[in-house]
């Protein structure tokens, strides 16, 4: 089943478009904002640690999604059964 749902997450979507609203736009700036006045105030040695800790949370966010993403699809799957199986 993990596999599957993998599958659906990496190659059943499009997740080329980022989301549209406000809200997403003002963060989005906001982070821009503070990793550009990070990188002014330290120095090259501390910017590839930056850099290298970027990374490695972009890579615990993609976990932590795909993870969010099987667990949201499993409870969906169980609400669609309980409606069409009411009792079981």
């Amino acid at each position: 089943m993990q596999k599957m749902l993998d599958r659906l997450y990496y190659e059943g979507f499009d997740w080329g478009d980022p989301p549209k609203s406000p809200e997403y736009r003002k963060a989005k700036e906001n982070l821009e904002n503070l990793y550009r006045k990070l990188m002014c105030v330290l120095g090259e040695e501390n910017q590839a640690l930056l850099n290298q800790f970027s990374e490695a949370k972009s890579d615990v966010f993609t976990l932590e999604c795909r993870q969010s993403f099987a667990e949201g699809f499993r409870m969906g799957a169980a609400l669609l059964i309980d409606v069409l199986y009411p009792g079981k």
